[in-house]
C-alpha cells in the first residue's frame, strides 16, 4: 500500500478529544483527516465552526470513501521517483543513439514533466509562464498558459532580416518586433505573477523568463530601450542594465509572494546554465569539453540556485547540489514523500548532439 506521510503539531488536549469524536462517530482519527483532506481537494474550501454541529452528509461519505480506499489500500504517492531523475533513459532511447540530432525526446519531457502531474494529482492548480523559446512557449498540462503572441526564434529572425522590420520597428507591431514583445511579455507576465499571489487555493508555478539573456530590451528603469539606443552601448553595458531591471522585479516578487498565503510558500530562482566561455560560443555545434581545463567547465557550469524555506531551514542545502535533487528535496521535506536522493552529477554537451553528454567530475581541491 502507498500512503503519504503527514507530520502534524497540535495540542495533546485537542488530539484526545478530536480521537474521542472520530471513535464515536465510527472512524480513526487518521480516516477522519483523509476524509477531510478528500473534500478539501474535491471543494477547495474550507470550513469552521464553533457550533456543536452533526458532520454533513458530504463529509459522512467522504470518509466513508476514505476507510474504503483505506481498506483496499487504494492510497497512492507521488508516481516522482522514476521521473526526477537524470536523463540516461532518454540518451539510451535515442533512435540513433549519442549521435541523435533530434531534440524531440527532450522537448517532450519538458512537456510531460513529472512536478506538474505529481502537483496537479493533488489539487494544485498549474500556471505556466511562457518564453519566446518554443519548447517552454506553452504547456498542455497547465490549467492556465500565460504569455503573448509570440514567433519562434527561427520566424523572428526571419522577420528581423525581411523587409517587415523596418515596418514593426517604426510602428512597435508587437506580433512583428520581437524586441517589442519580449518587453512586453516580460512586464505583463511579472504583473500576472504578482496577482496569482492573491489566490487562496494552492499553485505551482513555471515561469521562463528568458532574461538577462538578451535580446536587451530594458533600461535600467524598466523603460523600453530601442534599438538606436542599443546599438549605441556595448554588451556590458547593455546586460548589466537588463540585469537592474530585473533584480528590481524579482526583489518586488519575492517580497509580495513571502508575504501571501500565510508565509507558507516555496520560492525557487533557478538559472539553466551559466555565462559561455568564449571558445565554446564560437563553435557551440562541436566543441570538445575533454579539451579544456576546470575553470572554464566551473564558468559553463555555475548557476544560480536560490531556494526559499517558509521556515527557515536550509541544512539540507549544500553548495554543488545538483538541480536534480531539488524537488525531491521539497516534496520531501513539505508534502510528505520519501523520496531518495541521486548522487550530484555534471554533464557537459553541445547543440548539435544533445545526447552525446559528457559527465564531468570536479578535481579534488
Amino acid at each position: 500500500m502507498n500512503t503519504a506521510i503527514i507530520n502534524i503539531k497540535t495540542d495533546p488536549k485537542v488530539k484526545a478529544k478530536a480521537q474521542r469524536i472520530a471513535s464515536e462517530l465510527g472512524f480513526s482519527l487518521s480516516a477522519l483527516i483523509n476524509g477531510y483532506l478528500n473534500q478539501l481537494v474535491r471543494t477547495k474550501t474550507i470550513h469552521f465552526s464553533v457550533l456543536e454541529e452533526e458532520p454533513s452528509e458530504y463529509m459522512i461519505q467522504a470518509l466513508k470513501e476514505s476507510e474504503e480506499d483505506k481498506r483496499r489500500g487504494r492510497y497512492s504517492s507521488f508516481d516522482s521517483d522514476k521521473a526526477l531523475e537524470y536523463l540516461d533513459n532518454i540518451i539510451n532511447s535515442a533512435p540513433a543513439g549519442p549521435d541523435d540530432r533530434d531534440w524531440t525526446l527532450l522537448y517532450n519531457r519538458l512537456e510531460e514533466n513529472a512536478v506538474a502531474k505529481s502537483l496537479k494529482s493533488i489539487g494544485y492548480k498549474y500556471y505556466h509562464f511562457g518564453s519566446w523559446w518554443w519548447p517552454t512557449g506553452k504547456n498542455r498540462l497547465a490549467d492556465e498558459n500565460i504569455n503573448l503572441g509570440y514567433l519562434s526564434e527561427f520566424s523572428a529572425r526571419l522577420v528581423d532580416s525581411s523587409i517587415l522590420f523596418p515596418l514593426a520597428k517604426k510602428y512597435n507591431f508587437p506580433l512583428l518586433d520581437s524586441r517589442y514583445n519580449q518587453w512586453r511579455r516580460i512586464n505583463y507576465q511579472f504583473d500576472r505573477l504578482e496577482r496569482i499571489q492573491s489566490e487562496n487555493s494552492p499553485v505551482f508555478v513555471f515561469a521562463h523568463f528568458i532574461i538577462p539573456h538578451e535580446p536587451f530590451v530594458f533600461e535600467s528603469d524598466g523603460k523600453f530601450l530601442t534599438a538606436q539606443k542599443e546599438s549605441q552601448k556595448d554588451i556590458n553595458e547593455k546586460y548589466l542594465d537588463q540585469l537592474v531591471f530585473l533584480n528590481g522585479k524579482i526583489k518586488s516578487f519575492v517580497d509580495i509572494a513571502v508575504n501571501s498565503r500565510g508565509g507558507n510558500s516555496v520560492i525557487i530562482l533557478q538559472s539553466d546554465e551559466g555565462p559561455y566561455p568564449v571558445q565554446y560560443e564560437s563553435n557551440k555545434d562541436s566543441f570538445d569539453w575533454t579539451t579544456v581545463d576546470y575553470p572554464l567547465v566551473s564558468q559553463k557550469m555555475a548557476i544560480l540556485n536560490a531556494i526559499y524555506f517558509s521556515d527557515g531551514n536550509y541544512e539540507i542545502l549544500k553548495n554543488g547540489l545538483s538541480p536534480v535533487n531539488t524537488f525531491r528535496i521539497i516534496f520531501n521535506r513539505f508534502l510528505g514523500q520519501n523520496l531518495p536522493l541521486l548522487p550530484d552529477r555534471y554533464y557537459l554537451g553541445n547543440m548539435s548532439q544533445p545526447y552525446n553528454l559528457i559527465e564531468y567530475k570536479k578535481p579534488p581541491q
